[in-house]
């Protein structure tokens, strides 16, 4: 009997480390989905608004894109949703996420097997356009 309640005990426990670190994944995860929201947003105002200087990227990036642990699916949907998506390039690794308008391009990696946002960038399309 008392074997049997140490084993029950010993399976509830573990069910519960796995049920919290679950909890704590799917917080990472909502929380990255919503900065990756934040960041389509902005990028879809900046390129709408032609801003005079790459620089005016610059923010936006460092305050939405420092997250891990995202949904990889979810983090694709949301950036395809934008009005500037350009282009999902696959690689070995991880995905490269672009953003383009006539002038600018913003990008980032997104790795496949930690979700983890890496590499944000901004950079001016050369040549640029007449």
């Amino acid at each position: 009997m008392t074997q049997s309640i140490s084993v029950f005990c010993a399976l509830l426990l573990i069910s519960t480390q796995n049920a919290t670190n679950l909890s704590a994944d799917e917080s990472r995860a909502a929380l990255c989905a919503d900065k990756v929201r934040k960041f389509v947003e902005v990028m879809d105002t900046l390129l709408s608004e032609k801003p005079s200087n790459i620089h005016a990227f610059d923010y936006p990036i460092q305050k939405y894109l420092s997250v891990n642990s995202c949904n990889v699916d979810e983090v694709i949907s949301i950036s395809k949703g934008s009005k500037f998506f350009s282009e999902l390039f696959e690689q070995d690794t991880e995905y490269s996420v672009v953003f383009g308008s006539k002038e600018f391009i913003a990008s980032f990696a997104l790795k496949k097997k930690t979700g983890n946002i890496e590499v944000p960038n901004a950079r001016i399309r050369f040549p640029l356009p007449n």
